[in-house]
Order: C-alpha cells, then structure tokens, then sequence
C-alpha cells in the first residue's frame, strides 16, 4: 500500500458533470519531483523499467518506519553512509527528462511492482535487497 493513496484511489465528484480530480492531486508534488530528480541521477541512461526501479526504492524507503518519510530526506539521508547523493552536489538540481517524470509517476501509482517492497537496488545481477 502507497502513503500516497491510503490504500484507496479517491475521487470527487463535481456538479453536474461528474469530473474526477487531477492525478497530481493524489500524490505530494515535492516528492514527485524529488524522485523525478534521483531517477534522472541515478538511472539517466537506463531503460524505463530500471528508473521505475529506483523510484520504487526511494518510495518503499518513505514508507518503511527505518527510513525517513519524504523523498527529499530520503535522498540525502546519511544514517548508513551516503546512498544517493551529498547535498552538495548540485547535479540533482538539474531537470529531469519526460522519462524521469513518467518513472516516477509510474511508481507513485504504484503500476511497476519488479522491487516490491525492496529499500536497497543493486544493480549487477538485478538484486534487489530488503
């Protein structure tokens, strides 16, 4: 289950012509870029299954009670050591492609399950740890 959704996909509504609300009103639109920004990072030149990967783990970190519960704070937690990225670095701040922002649409939708629940990737071999 998604923080985002709450389990459910609300909707409302409106008078008379019975429109639904914009999708980007189902989810936090500073972690959706946050985790557009760390999957143009991390997965720039990847397929759009890997960079749905890397959303996914940034998402399961944010609903997992060990991590913190923000995609920004997430990124640049350093509790274990630097898993993304420094604060530092600038590199991050740089718009993400159409791709990233799909990637991470994808995930907060929860429609690419290929990490379940993992809160680790590694790449050689396509593990994915919990």
């Amino acid at each position: 289950m998604r923080r985002h959704l709450g389990g459910s996909y609300p909707y409302r509504l409106s008078e008379g012509y019975g429109l639904l609300e914009p999708g980007g009103t189902f989810y936090d639109q500073a972690d959706l870029l946050w985790i557009a920004r760390i999957v143009r990072h991390e997965s720039c030149n990847q397929p759009l299954d890997g960079k749905v990967a890397v959303a996914n783990v940034i998402i399961n970190r944010m609903n997992h009670p060990g991590f913190p519960s923000t995609a920004e704070e997430v990124i640049y937690d350093t509790r274990n050591g630097v898993q993304f990225v420094k604060r530092s670095s600038k590199s991050i701040l740089k718009d993400p492609c159409q791709t990233c922002w799909l990637a991470a649409k994808l995930a907060l939708e929860d429609v690419a399950p290929a990490t379940m629940e993992a809160c680790k990737f590694q790449v050689p071999g396509m593990n994915f740890v919990r």
